[in-house]
């Protein structure tokens, strides 16, 4: 008798620390972000200089150097041991091999080179960050993104490939 009173009030305490966790969570993202719309999001004041949204970012050229005519450019923040990123990759390897000469795109492991990430303040990966050619940001998403989802969006934004 006492074994299944104790088996229900551990059952019922999980579920309650469960419950209390999400909506902590929760709590705790939408003290993080003020606002995001359309994809642009703003951090609070406390986070000022870290300001997420279409902005000028540094440029790190590639490791074959400058490219003769700059290019609309995404680049993929992730880690190589995280399952979303590992299927990003797949998109950005087709994406690449489609969009040859029309399209940069790099990856950033944030988890081997943190100062890239913090430059673009990333807040989770993957994020992709879309580019214009002269550098500037015109839109990022956080998470998995398929590749129809990409040409769509890049298409939206008036960059033709």
């Amino acid at each position: 008798m006492k074994k299944s009173i104790l088996k229900k009030l551990t059952t019922t305490a999980l579920l309650i620390i469960a419950v209390v966790t999400v909506v902590e969570f929760q709590k705790f993202m939408k003290r993080r972000a003020e606002a995001c719309v359309g994809g642009v999001c703003t951090l609070p004041a406390e986070n000022a200089g870290a300001i997420v949204g279409p902005q000028n970012v540094p440029m790190f050229l590639s490791p074959s150097g400058a490219e003769e005519q700059p290019l609309p450019e995404l680049i993929d923040f992730g880690a190589g041991k995280c399952a979303n990123c590992k299927m990003m990759n797949i998109v950005l390897e087709e994406l690449g091999a489609e969009y040859a000469g029309r399209l940069s795109i790099r990856f950033v492991d944030v988890w081997e080179d943190e100062e890239k990430g913090k430059a673009y303040s990333i807040r989770m990966i993957p994020t992709q960050v879309f580019l214009d050619a002269e550098g500037n940001e015109l839109f990022r998403h956080e998470g998995f993104m398929p590749k129809t989802d990409i040409l769509k969006k890049w298409a939206e934004l008036g960059v033709e490939l």
